[in-house]
């Protein structure tokens, strides 16, 4: 028995945490205001990566940052533009960084650097097309604010959230885990 759970341990890590997410849930839902959920979220996710991925935390966490940073530093137009390449650039060094000199992290690491990376490059994107729907029927004259019109106009807004939001959004626990299946532990 000890043999098997010598071998299987990083798998029986993850379906305890995978567990754990799903248990708190219910716990997690009564919170009763907004900003408590999203503190506890936040700090549940951290708390997920660092278990997780022990020293190698460091690089979802470090990279979610700087591609926050680039997100609030570069303009809406082109924020999607520069965090797709940065994120993607440092996940090309993550997975290969064996070729530079320094250990690969588990594949429970890998999951969820692919996760903070697919977040925070979404928000980016989500900003900008946010801003595309806003900016761009004003440029084209009277015929396409027409057809805005008659769409529901309450639903078209600028999303740009502030640095603290878009923390919380990457690191939320919620799916931080749940993509992978396990393979190739």
């Amino acid at each position: 028995m000890w043999a098997f759970v010598q071998k299987n341990k990083n798998d029986i890590i993850y379906l305890s945490l995978l567990l754990f997410s799903v248990l708190i849930g219910p716990y997690y839902r009564k919170l009763k205001t907004e900003e408590a959920k999203k503190w506890a979220g936040t700090i549940l996710g951290i708390a997920l990566i660092i278990i997780v991925s022990g020293y190698s935390a460091i690089h979802p966490i470090c990279s979610a940052l700087i591609g926050v940073i680039i997100i609030k530093v570069t303009t809406i137009r082109y924020c999607h533009v520069a965090t797709f390449f940065f994120m993607f650039a440092y996940l090309f060094f993550f997975r290969f960084a064996d070729k530079f000199g320094f250990k690969l992290s588990s594949g429970q690491t890998n999951l969820i650097q692919m996760i903070i990376v697919l977040r925070v490059i979404g928000v980016a994107f989500e900003m900008n097309g946010s801003w595309l729907a806003v900016v761009n029927p004003k440029k084209k004259g009277n015929e396409e604010i027409s057809k805005i019109n008659d769409r529901d106009e309450e639903f078209i807004e600028l999303i740009n959230p502030n640095i603290i939001d878009l923390v919380h959004y990457s690191f939320n626990y919620i799916g931080l885990l749940t993509v992978y299946g396990g393979v190739g532990l």
